[in-house]
């Protein structure tokens, strides 16, 4: 195999480029022609600032659910009430958005995996997720209210549901064929959704007057908030990246 880049020349011309933003393209000629075009600077470092963030944000999201679970061992609250806080706390963030980040190339838990693995553990926290999820509204059908956190749990749950009876079908088809495209755009409009109310129900548990109460402490109230919210944007911005990826 020959190689069209042997110059120095050549070669300095075709790394300067790239240390100067510009992709570097490097062409291989032999039975067949293989052209290698490596990434920018500056996406290289856009995806270690984003990796860091996605990162960031799965450690701030254990400081306001293990605050949560703290607050369970108080029984301030029914122990049904303590219980649903529990399993969807963990069905709902602790198993949904690794199984959400398992298809992005900015988490580092599924970066050496390959695609299949990442299918799979995908389904795994997702089914996992979904079980919690579920167990956790149903206990709470007697102590059901109209409220914020009521109404985006309960969809949330119902588009979750959705997503996992489309999931097999986004599976086990092809990307490369036009409905294999269709399922995972169709799996992912049912799981956006819930993952964002899903966020938004997490979110509002620090609203509750009973909890702000037991905390005791405004400016740690304020925290807990901030945690989740840089938590939800680093996440659904991984979310966008990898489907603007594939579109």
């Amino acid at each position: 195999m020959s190689n069209y880049g042997e110059e120095p020349e050549r070669v300095c011309e075709l790394e300067c480029r790239g240390l100067q933003g510009l992709p570097a393209r490097h062409e291989f000629v032999g039975p067949v022609k293989i052209v290698l075009i490596e990434s920018t600077p500056m996406d290289y470092r856009f995806k270690v600032c984003w990796s860091a963030m996605v990162t960031m944000s799965l450690l701030f999201l254990g400081v306001p659910a293990f605050t949560l679970f703290y607050y369970t061992l108080y029984f301030k609250l029914p122990r049904l009430v303590n219980l649903h806080i529990f399993l969807c706390t963990m069905g709902l963030q602790l198993f949904m958005v690794p199984g959400i980040l398992m298809h992005s190339t900015f988490f580092g838990g599924a970066m050496f995996l390959n695609p299949h693995s990442r299918r799979f553990q995908h389904f795994l926290l997702q089914s996992a997720a979904v079980l919690f999820s579920l167990a956790g509204t149903v206990i709470m059908v007697s102590y059901m209210t109209c409220s914020v956190h009521a109404l985006t749990g309960f969809f949330g749950v119902l588009f979750s549901l959705f997503a996992v009876v489309l999931g097999p079908g986004a599976y086990y088809s092809s990307s490369t064929r036009p409905e294999g495209r269709f399922n995972r755009k169709l799996h992912m409009y049912f799981g956006l959704p819930s993952f964002i109310l899903c966020s938004l129900c997490f979110l509002s548990c620090f609203a509750e007057n009973k909890f702000i109460t037991w905390l005791g402490n405004r400016q740690y109230h304020f925290v807990l908030v901030a945690m989740v919210l840089f938590h939800f944007v680093s996440v659904l911005g991984a979310i966008y990246l990898k489907a603007k990826s594939e579109s």
